[in-house]
């Protein structure tokens, strides 16, 4: 499961840090990045940021959170763009579609009739 963290815009971090821990912090992005718990990290220019962690369930995300220290954050469940034409590719060719126009037209015309007993 992918999930985009927000991080709202709250002043720099790292501002007042010292150079060792900088460039510690710096490992562990790297480190998240090159294992594929982290697709992507960005930083927004008037501050907060983005980045996209990659987890198996919420629980396995809540725990990378705390494992990295990460609090208020903004939290999205996503999903790759392919994947979604995928579904509705398999949607439509499976003629699933045709049979709910179907339901959503009887349920209409139930509707319409002031849902009169069936």
């Amino acid at each position: 499961m992918k999930f985009m963290l927000e991080f709202p815009a709250k002043g720099s971090p790292f501002s007042n840090s010292r150079p060792e821990d900088l460039k510690e912090a710096k490992r562990l992005l790297q480190n998240a990045l090159d294992s594929g718990k982290l697709d992507c990290a960005y930083s927004k220019v008037g501050g907060g940021g983005y980045a996209v962690m990659n987890a198996d369930s919420i629980a396995d995300l809540r725990l990378q959170l705390r494992r990295l220290n990460v609090h208020d954050v903004n939290i999205n469940p996503i999903s790759e763009l392919a994947d979604v034409i995928d579904g509705y590719i398999e949607y439509h060719e499976s003629g699933t579609h045709e049979e709910l126009k179907k339901q959503a037209a009887a349920y209409h015309e139930h509707a319409a009739s002031g849902y009169p007993e069936k």
